[in-house]
């Protein structure tokens, strides 16, 4: 087989994973989850997933916290905001000429600063895996998950029409747009932030925006999914 057919056969063997790991008042699925799956089957068809890093930028955010009497600094926080460019490249180890090179991005926060390139390694290889080989995500145990996709219900098929030669001089309103995104619940997510140590600038710094109002809830899950994998405070 030729490397695509091999990669084919590892998308093939994990076509859902359940999300095991329980964060703030939400479910994730994590990197050795997602690495745990693949593997067998990577090792099992001489697969070899190369990164390489070929570009970086830390930024730094510092948040000062004062006593309300004496106005003075008691506390000083700085958080390390690491990006990485990279490269993953698979390759065919029976003909290592045989390769994808696939260009990618990660990134990661500390507060030491030693740990945010690793966590952007991290970060990177999970999401590449979970999107080159399109693997879905759900609460549901796998039977639900696969239950739910059966039975679907299926959409009519669109029948062919003539138009009317004289059509209506006055259309009929036009309902408003329904919203189809959940809307996100801000109290909760700031609430979930603080308990793992995030001030808002720190969420900010991690979210590489200066405001996330105007998110919705797959990237704030997304956002939260860092922050837990990663918490300032720990038990």
């Amino acid at each position: 087989m030729n490397i695509y057919q091999r990669l084919i056969e590892v998308r093939k063997e994990v076509p859902y994973l359940q999300k095991e790991n329980t964060g703030n008042q939400y479910k994730y699925v994590s990197s050795s989850q997602v690495l745990s799956n693949c593997k067998k089957k990577m090792d099992e068809l001489g697969l070899l997933l190369v990164p390489a890093v070929t570009g970086h930028k830390v930024s730094e955010s510092t948040v000062e916290q004062f006593d309300k009497d004496s106005g003075h600094v008691f506390k000083r926080t700085t958080t390390y905001f690491t990006e990485l460019d990279m490269t993953m490249t698979w390759v065919n180890a029976e003909k290592p000429e045989d390769n994808i090179c696939c260009p990618w991005y990660g990134q990661g926060v500390d507060i030491a600063g030693e740990k945010g390139v690793g966590k952007a390694m991290t970060y990177a290889e999970k999401y590449f895996m979970l999107k080159f080989f399109n693997i879905p995500t759900d609460k549901d145990d796998p039977d639900s998950f696969q239950d739910k996709i059966d039975n679907a219900p299926k959409k009519a098929p669109i029948k062919n029409t003539t138009k009317p030669v004289h059509p209506p001089k006055e259309a009929p309103p036009k309902e408003p747009p329904q919203p189809t995104d959940i809307p996100v619940n801000w109290s909760a997510f700031w609430a979930g932030a603080r308990k793992l140590g995030y001030s808002q600038a720190d969420v900010h710094a991690l979210a590489g925006t200066k405001s996330i109002s105007g998110w919705n809830r797959d990237q704030i899950t997304e956002l939260t999914d860092k922050m837990t994998a990663s918490p300032k405070i720990t038990a």
